[in-house]
């Protein structure tokens, strides 16, 4: 290791590089992230030009039924490697051990899933409608976004979200080369396409792995004393994750492939798929402050953290959701042009689903990464358990008579209820922030009861802003405080004085 490598490892370590940082690293997550939303989209109207609405909906199925694998079998105990690397990469510089550790408590995982496929693999193909000659591209795709997935949260551990940005763009970027190869052969099939999926994720891997060698020894060392606070962290997950497919449009497509068709799912999943896209701006907002919230723990700091949710979250949250609405307004007229009259629908989903969006800002961004940094993850669990009843009973009752609009407004529904639920129950360790962040990310459902009621995005867009305006003037002084702060940060000023005595930050 070079010596700049080596000194730029040792400033991650520490609290101050993630507050100077987060800007200048949200802002390349972000343009990453505008880059690979537009790659996804390319991806999106590329596949529904060759296969049409119901050809993609069969490869819309078949991710379904892979990210179904992941969550149930694999996925719960992801979060502990970025958890436990990042303290082992502040403490240590290196990530060993969480890294050996995650894989170790994967394998039970797929053990119990490869002994058990032929009950659970006929019924699913079967609920998903997925054609026989798709279903080892099913188990090939979940298989690559297993590894894809341990990458990404050894990347965070390590204080290296750029790098995971990049890697996602590229992995979109593969996808995308695969289907202009594919057009310009005359044609392609889901079993193409799944491939290219497949293929891209397993690349991004090894790239991600490349770019983390050096904090890894290349021995054994996974301990007892590590191994068994993963697990306990990582067992409340395990229902979590379960239920979280019963929060998803996976549990939409089994409802929308029964009670509607194939060419709906592909419309609902192509919706889905851009609002997905665009809640990872808040993902990634959450990405950078867990490793925050861990270091300022680590290095006894802790006292800054509420002010966090007193001042700057609610903000944030309320710029996301006047941001949603516009969104909504602008992709319920962009996309039925861009993808054809197939596609006319998405506008009267695009509203509830992006207020479902603009009420998981909060839970993204703070909550739910103070909740994995402080290892409270029964929270997340309690919140899903109402969220998938509520999400479970709607879609039994609106779907079969509302079609695609009763599905949208049951997911966000059930989101606005899991938001509620988790805040609460975490109002009780940080009782400054007193429910302001969910106050605030009301505009954008505000915005779609308007449009509900008189089928206007304009109406729709007014009301969401008019309804932001009036929650940044009650906030007026977070506002002035978070404004003083930022300007800091571009600056790379490492004096915080304006932000506390604006008392967003407690002195140290």
């Amino acid at each position: 290791m070079n010596v700049t490598s080596a000194s730029a490892d040792e400033l991650r370590r520490s609290a101050s590089w993630d507050v100077r940082a987060g800007p200048r690293n949200y802002f390349a997550l972000a343009s990453s992230q505008v880059v690979s939303v537009m790659l996804a989209f390319l991806c999106t109207w590329i596949a529904t030009r060759l296969l049409a609405a119901e050809g993609y909906g069969r490869i819309a199925a078949v991710l379904a039924g892979s990210a179904l694998l992941n969550q149930v079998f694999v996925q719960w105990t992801s979060i502990s490697l970025s958890r436990y690397g990042c303290q082992e990469f502040v403490d240590t510089g290196g990530i060993t051990a969480s890294f050996q550790s995650r894989m170790v408590l994967a394998l039970p995982g797929l053990f119990i899933a490869a002994v058990t496929a032929v009950w659970w693999l006929p019924q699913l193909t079967s609920r998903l409608s997925i054609d026989r000659d798709l279903t080892l591209l099913l188990i090939v795709h979940a298989a690559a976004m297993i590894g894809w997935i341990h990458m990404q949260q050894s990347l965070q551990a390590v204080k290296l979200p750029r790098v995971q940005s990049l890697l996602l763009v590229l992995e979109r970027a593969c996808v995308l080369l695969a289907l202009i190869f594919m057009w310009a052969r005359g044609g392609a099939n889901p079993r193409f396409v799944i491939a290219a999926y497949a293929v891209a994720a397993v690349l991004a891997s090894f790239a991600g792995l490349f770019r983390v060698r050096r904090f890894l020894r290349w021995r054994w060392e996974v301990k007892q004393e590590l191994l068994c606070p993963m697990l306990r962290f990582s067992l409340p997950l395990l229902p979590y994750c379960m239920l979280g497919f019963l929060t998803t449009n996976y549990l939409d497509a089994f409802f929308l492939t029964r009670y509607r068709s194939l060419a709906e799912l592909g419309v609902y999943a192509v919706t889905y798929q851009v609002v997905g896209s665009l809640i990872q701006f808040t993902a990634l907002a959450g990405s950078l402050m867990m490793p925050l919230f861990i270091t300022l723990h680590a290095h006894d700091r802790q006292e800054r953290i509420p002010q966090i949710f007193e001042h700057v979250l609610p903000v944030m949250s309320c710029l996301w959701s006047a941001g949603c609405a516009v969104i909504a307004m602008a992709g319920g007229v962009l996309l039925p042009l861009l993808l054809g009259f197939q596609f006319g629908a998405t506008q009267s989903i695009l509203w509830p689903l992006m207020a479902a969006a603009a009420l998981s800002g909060p839970w993204l961004i703070g909550y739910g990464a103070y909740a994995n940094a402080r290892e409270v993850t029964a929270i997340p669990l309690r919140a899903s358990l109402v969220a998938a009843a509520v999400n479970l009973g709607l879609n039994f009752l609106l779907i079969p008579g509302y079609g695609l609009g009763g599905c949208a407004w049951a997911t966000m529904i059930a989101n606005a209820s899991s938001v509620a639920v988790g805040m609460t129950l975490m109002h009780r360790r940080l009782p400054a922030s007193r429910g302001q962040s969910l106050v605030a990310s009301l505009p954008c459902v505000a915005g779609a009861v308007a449009h509900e009621l008189t089928s206007s995005s304009w109406a729709g867009v007014l009301v969401s802003l008019a309804v932001a305006t009036l929650v940044l003037s009650a906030r007026a002084d977070s506002v002035r405080a978070c404004a003083a702060w930022f300007h800091q940060l571009r600056d790379n000023d490492t004096d915080h004085a304006p932000f506390r005595e604006a008392g967003v930050l407690s002195a140290p």
